[in-house]
């Protein structure tokens, strides 16, 4: 993850924190969302699923 990205992740936590959310289920939320989105693409290239976007192994 860029330095962008990480930016803005810091700024909606923070934002989220300032609505009343404890910023460790913030952070748990984004992560259980990273490891998500790492086991779909997983499971795509195992499938042999391609797709337009993406690194090479899933083109």
């Amino acid at each position: 993850m860029g330095p962008a990205a990480s930016s803005a992740i810091d700024k909606y936590v923070q934002s989220m924190v300032g609505a009343g959310y404890k910023e460790e289920e913030i952070k748990a939320r984004i992560q259980y969302i990273r490891d998500r989105i790492g086991f779909w693409k997983d499971k795509q290239i195992s499938m042999k699923i391609k797709s337009v976007t993406g690194r090479p192994p899933m083109r």
